[in-house]
C-alpha cells in the first residue's frame, strides 16, 4: 500500500513536470566542451482585450403586432483599463437575408448596453452603419477567466426585429455579425 501511494505521487510529479517542460519555449544546453541554450522574452505594449460569451440568436416565431427581442450578455476583458470600445459589422447591413431566393430581407437593430443598463449605441435601422465604432465606452472586467456568467458578464447585446418582420414570406432569414473590441 505504501509503495503504491509513493508510485502514484512519483507518476503524478513526472507527468506534471513533463507538461510544464513542454509548455516552455526555452532550449536547454547539452553537455559538452561548450553548452548553449536560449529563451524567449515577450513584452506586450499597450492593452490586451478579450471578448467571449457570444451565442447564436434564434427567433422562431414573430408576432406581427410587437417587436421581438433577444439578448445575450457577454464578457469583455481589458488588461490596462476598465473600459473597451466596440465595433460591430454585419455581413448584410443589419438585415436578415432569406434563403428562399426571393430577395426578401428582415431589417433589425443591434443595441449595446452595459449589463442591465440603458442602451448606449445601436446599429441598423436609424443607427450606426456596419463597421462603425460606437461612441460609448463599455465596462470590462479585470479578470481574464474561462467562464462568462453572473458578475463576469459586462455587456448586453440585443437584437430587435421590428413588428413588420412578420410580413415576409415563410423561410429562413440569416445574417452574421462580427463584434470587435479594442482597448481604450
Amino acid at each position: 500500500m505504501q509503495v503504491s501511494s509513493t508510485f502514484r505521487k512519483l507518476a503524478l510529479a513526472t507527468a506534471i513536470s513533463s507538461l510544464a517542460a513542454g509548455a516552455m519555449a526555452a532550449t536547454q544546453g547539452g553537455i559538452g566542451a561548450t553548452s548553449t541554450g536560449d529563451f524567449d522574452i515577450t513584452y506586450v505594449q499597450g492593452g490586451e482585450v478579450r471578448l467571449w460569451g457570444l451565442e447564436d440568436m434564434s427567433f422562431t416565431s414573430l408576432a406581427t403586432d410587437a417587436d421581438k427581442t433577444e439578448t445575450v450578455t457577454v464578457c469583455t476583458y481589458n488588461n490596462s483599463t476598465t473600459q473597451v470600445n466596440f465595433r460591430v459589422n454585419s455581413d448584410n447591413e443589419f438585415a436578415l437575408v432569406g434563403s428562399n431566393g426571393e430577395g426578401a430581407t428582415v431589417p433589425y437593430t443591434l443595441s449595446l448596453a452595459d449589463k442591465g443598463g440603458p442602451i448606449q449605441d445601436f446599429w441598423g435601422e436609424g443607427g450606426l452603419a456596419s463597421d462603425n465604432q460606437g461612441s460609448y465606452q463599455y465596462l470590462s472586467q479585470g479578470t481574464n477567466t474561462t467562464g462568462c456568467s453572473g458578475a463576469q458578464q459586462t455587456t448586453d447585446l440585443t437584437v430587435i426585429l421590428s413588428d413588420a418582420s412578420g410580413d415576409v414570406s415563410s423561410g429562413i432569414y440569416r445574417d452574421t455579425v462580427t463584434v470587435t473590441i479594442q482597448p481604450i
